[in-house]
């Protein structure tokens, strides 16, 4: 029985903190069903304490669990109409004021399809699921007067076998068997005498390896056969025996012109080398922990914690000769061999990064808004030493605490847009600013929404077009139409545009150094209420001045959650022809949150509750950087019911 089970310690939920103790979920029962679907039933052990009920979260993606079945208080759950694929599953249990407890470690099921053509059948057959690392066998009979003619796995013939075995299922997987009718000249399973049209291999392996194809495999008389024996991870062939000979530690054996029944089998046994050993190395002004000559046992993990000194960042991992960017942890799963890991260090002289959080719009004059400064980062740095928020535009109001993280203030009587910025200051005294906007609306009216356009990749020279034409004002009231357009240089090679105020602004594209450069381009845009929007583009310059030189920022799919519950972003689909440097998350309309690491690929935060204050729909906005400075941007929508 596969099973998962809730992380030991249980995060504070709002103001109320559940203590679960360890459960386990597992695949009890699969279904055959139709061929478009199946159903799973899962269960898991009651949890005691203050628990109201429990969810079950699936999806077809790690880590991305796109549906959610409320199941009460009872500790099984059945998963209807599932499609023939692998699906990820965890459970969570929520008390009565709706505070969700951690989610429990993933099980995974993958599906298995098997069918029988006429004149035999298979066992057990139609479409059911197994758990991840499971093994299932399947029986091949033909009926009275035929014989198997082929099975086919993943539609991979496999020969004329009695039976196959699936062993530690890690994918979806389909069996076929299609049979004909016995000629008269043989008995149909191969076990005759002389004149047999057909004759029996029985190939078996033992524990710890396989051996392919197995099973009762059928050859046509004189045809020849090839058995192939691997051993699983931290195994080596032992011995293969031929009609009980041996004939060594082959790794395969071909049967020629066969003309009688044959067995072959196979023995293995645990590698010489039942340890093996990772070599941790690290440069100046950093570590690795642990270091040095690494003995991890045959099959285990090892985790390896990368450490930057103060003042410095990891500039780059290397695990067996290949880079796998600036990350601060890294794991070996399942060792089989030996490896190398090593870390290079480069001062962190870069200043912090400052966040002031999202765009917000009130229509409710009652209620407080709350500015959140907590996604700002300075990473590879020795911290942020201060937060500083000033009101820069808009009527007046009173921030509750100016020089805090977060801060908060009552909506004024009048309706426009606030203005406010963010300046956070490291301990080496190095500062950045951020900027937000807060529009006090009304019932009826909508804030404008700015469109800098597309990200651009140009050469060097060439004229460049910034594009504010999508931009649009509100969608019901004509007389909220965009009054002004307001465009800003934030960073990159200093230029020139030729109109800061016009719809396209033009520029001439700088010479970056070494050919690269990455310019961002703010475009903030009012309409005849006095309400702002603001949105922002990147043109990147390179040598070849094409698309390709620039890094693809892909963002996680649209999706739906529930207020309270934990949701993760998802940036690993991204890429670059010169490597990902950096990933950076920034929140850009809702209530505030805050994310666990803004800097990750796939970093984490609780959906905040929906009180109208704000959209229910919270757009994040992921911005990746490749190793030339090139930079791109994408949108990923969490919806919060």
């Amino acid at each position: 029985m596969a099973e998962v089970s809730f992380r030991n310690k249980i995060r504070a939920l709002r103001s109320i903190s559940i203590c679960l103790c360890l459960i386990s979920v597992s695949v009890l029962i699969c279904f055959p069903q139709a061929a478009s679907a199946a159903q799973a039933e899962i269960g898991w052990n009651a949890v005691s304490g203050q628990v109201a009920g429990y969810n079950v979260l699936y999806g077809t993606e790690s880590g991305n669990y796109t549906s959610t079945q409320n199941v009460g208080n009872n500790t099984t759950a059945t998963l209807q109409n599932l499609a023939l694929q692998t699906y990820f599953m965890v459970v969570s249990a929520y008390d009565s004021s709706n505070n969700q407890s951690p989610l429990s470690a993933e099980l995974v099921v993958d599906s298995l399809s098997a069918s029988a053509g006429s004149g035999g059948s298979i066992s057990p057959s139609g479409s059911f699921f197994k758990a991840r690392g499971a093994s299932q066998t399947f029986t091949i009979t033909p009926a009275t007067g035929y014989v198997i003619s082929k099975v086919q796995v993943d539609g991979t013939s496999v020969g004329a076998v009695a039976s196959y075995t699936l062993s530690n299922i890690s994918a979806t997987h389909s069996i076929s068997a299609t049979f004909s009718a016995s000629n008269g000249t043989g008995t149909g399973k191969g076990t005759g005498t002389g004149g047999s049209s057909s004759y029996t291999v029985s190939a078996s392996p033992g524990p710890n390896g396989t051996v392919s194809p197995s099973g009762s495999v059928s050859v046509n008389s004189g045809s020849s056969q090839t058995f192939t024996l691997t051993p699983t991870p931290g195994y080596s062939i032992a011995s293969v025996l031929v009609d009980g000979a041996s004939v060594g530690a082959v790794s395969s054996y071909t049967f020629s012109d066969v003309m009688a029944n044959h067995t072959i089998s196979a023995t293995f046994a645990l590698t010489t080398q039942s340890h093996y050993s990772i070599t941790a190395t690290a440069g100046s002004n950093g570590s690795l922990s642990p270091t040095g000559a690494v003995s991890v046992r045959g099959r285990a993990n090892q985790i390896f914690a990368i450490t930057p000194a103060a003042g410095y960042r990891v500039s780059s991992v290397l695990v067996d000769g290949t880079s796998i960017g600036s990350e601060t942890a890294y794991t070996f799963y399942k060792v089989s061999a030996n490896h190398t890991i090593s870390a290079s260090f480069a001062a962190a002289t870069a200043p912090p990064i400052a966040d002031a959080g999202p765009k917000q719009t009130v229509k409710d004059k009652s209620v407080t808004v709350t500015l959140s400064g907590a996604n700002s980062t300075d990473v590879g740095g020795p911290g942020i030493a201060s937060y500083q928020w000033a009101q820069t535009g808009g009527p007046q109001v009173t921030l509750s605490a100016p020089h805090s993280v977060t801060t908060t203030f009552g909506i004024p009587a009048s309706h426009g847009a606030l203005t406010f910025q963010l300046t956070v200051t490291d301990k080496n005294g190095l500062k950045s600013t951020s900027t937000c906007i807060v529009n006090a609306s009304t019932s009826y009216t909508t804030a404008p929404k700015a469109n800098a356009g597309h990200d651009q990749t140009v050469g060097a020279g060439s004229a460049v077009a910034l594009n504010a034409t999508a931009s649009t004002g509100a969608p019901t009231v004509s007389a909220d139409a965009i009054k002004t357009y307001l465009w800003q240089q934030l960073d990159g090679p200093s230029v020139t545009l030729s109109n800061t105020a016009s719809l396209t602004p033009i520029f001439t594209a700088p010479q970056g150094k070494n050919g690269y450069a990455s310019l961002c381009f703010m475009l903030t845009v009012t309409d005849s209420l006095g309400l702002k929007s603001a949105d922002f583009c990147f043109v990147n310059v390179s040598p070849t001045g094409s698309a390709s030189s620039a890094p693809k920022a892909v963002a996680g799919s649209q999706r739906t959650v529930n207020a309270g519950k934990t949701v993760k972003l998802k940036g690993t689909a991204s890429k670059a022809s010169s490597g990902i440097a950096s990933y950076r998350w920034r929140q850009a309309g809702g209530t505030p949150v805050k994310l666990s690491d803004p800097t990750s690929a796939t970093p984490s935060f609780t959906a905040a509750k929906y009180s109208g204050t704000n959209n229910n729909k919270v757009p994040f906005t992921l911005i990746v950087t490749d190793k030339n400075g090139l930079r791109a941007k994408a949108t990923e929508l969490v919806t919060v019911r």
